[in-house]
């Protein structure tokens, strides 16, 4: 099964936030990191997590999501704002086609956080999100 990261990837893609190409070199949205352009992109990183449940097969994974906008602030807050309202209260649906089963997403903040401007002037910012998935490699 795909990476946690590259679902959200794909579920962006659905909610027509994006464009992701798989090996990195065109779109907007990448897992991992921001490459150095285009000016306007979205990278979404896994951050760990919190204890998965030894009762029962879920799992707490956490992920950040970087958006870079360019020169004009708004570019990256609205972009931000979009994704942040396409995931959080996200719950009871798979992830993406053969992806994680959702149980629930919300935002660890209330919104996106500005980070501040890049070395070439671009603004970024940040969302973070705690997801609970249903395991499909743990029994219970």
């Amino acid at each position: 099964m795909e990476s946690i990261p590259i679902q959200i990837c794909r579920f962006l893609v659905a909610a027509g936030l994006g464009v992701f190409d798989e090996l990195g070199s065109g779109g907007m949205l990448y897992h991992l990191g921001l490459p150095p352009e285009p000016d306007e992109a979205v990278a979404v990183r896994p951050t760990g997590g919190f204890n998965a449940d030894p009762l029962n097969a879920y799992e707490r994974p956490t992920v950040q999501i970087l958006v870079r906008g360019t020169a004009d602030s708004r570019t990256g807050e609205v972009r931000a704002q979009a994704i942040y309202d396409a995931l959080h209260g996200l719950r009871h649906q798979l992830l993406c086609t053969g992806g994680n089963w959702i149980v629930s997403c919300s935002g660890i903040q209330s919104g996106p956080n500005y980070i501040g401007p890049d070395e070439n002037g671009r603004h970024i910012y940040s969302l973070n999100f705690q997801l609970i998935t249903r395991s499909t490699t743990r029994r219970n």
